[in-house]
Formats: C-alpha cells, sequence, structure tokens
C-alpha cells in the first residue's frame, strides 16, 4: 500500500474514535429556560394585575393571560404600554409565551423609562427604550431596537 494510502487510513481511523470519545449531549449546551427554575420570579400572577399599570381600556386579565388589545373603538393615536411597578429587576431572563393576530404590531419593552407623550399629555403609558418586536407578519418578530 502505498505511504500517502496509509497515511490516510490511521487519520480516517484516529478521526474515528475521536469521534467515538466525545458524544456531544444536550447539557453541554445551553438550554430555554423552562418551569418555574430555582430564583425564577413570575411577574405575572395569571389572575390580577398587581404589580401592574396600564390603561385599564387596553390592558385586561382574561382565562390567565395578559391581553392587551386595541378595537377599531379604542384605535390609540401613540403607542400605550403595561408598565411592571412591582420592583426593580436586576439581571433578568425574560420569559414569554405570545399570541398575536395576523396584523398585529406589538413588542415588549425593558430597560426603558416612561417619558412623557407630545401626542396625548393625559396620556401616562408612553415609554422609550429597548424593545423587542413582535408583529404578526413575522418580519420584525426578536429584533431589538430603542423605541
Amino acid at each position: 500500500m502505498p505511504p500517502l494510502t496509509r497515511r490516510a487510513i490511521v487519520f480516517a481511523a484516529a478521526a474515528t474514535a475521536l469521534a467515538q470519545k466525545y458524544v456531544p449531549k444536550q447539557s453541554d449546551r445551553p438550554e430555554m429556560a423552562s418551569g418555574d427554575e430555582p430564583g425564577f420570579v413570575p411577574l405575572f400572577d395569571g389572575k390580577t394585575l398587581a404589580g401592574w399599570e396600564g390603561d385599564p381600556k387596553y390592558w385586561r386579565v382574561e382565562n390567565g393571560i395578559l391581553v392587551g388589545e386595541i378595537t377599531p373603538e379604542t384605535v390609540i393615536k401613540s403607542n400605550t404600554f403595561i408598565v411592571w411597578r412591582g420592583g426593580q429587576p436586576k439581571d433578568f431572563e425574560l420569559k414569554v409565551d405570545y399570541r398575536i393576530t395576523p396584523a398585529g404590531n406589538s413588542g415588549i419593552n425593558y430597560r426603558s423609562a416612561v417619558i412623557p407623550d407630545p401626542v396625548r399629555p393625559d396620556h401616562k403609558f408612553a415609554m422609550r427604550g429597548y424593545q423587542c418586536d413582535i408583529d404578526g407578519r413575522n418580519v420584525y418578530t426578536g429584533q431589538n431596537y430603542e423605541e
């Protein structure tokens, strides 16, 4: 057998042996948070808006779900948010399940501040800060930008 061929066989055998020694396991990779891990603190109790402040015209709890809804009768002139007032999160991991209508446009602001609304001076739920976008067409969902 020519020396080059023998080297190729030795290399292939060594590569096979290495591949057999190390088999990646799911535990070797970062895992998505699930359930109520130690230290996980839910911000929504599934029953009330305790700790939250928002215009009840748009925000409510329904069947264990925090619902934000704009109807033809309640169309907004500027963005409105529900604001967590139940504490000041430090480092955090946000876990959320969401549903949105096909034409919906929403997002989750974080590390944001309530600001005066120049369009509606009486409106106290305008914000500026980072937003994770969510849209029904799934064009911008997951995009992070400054609101």
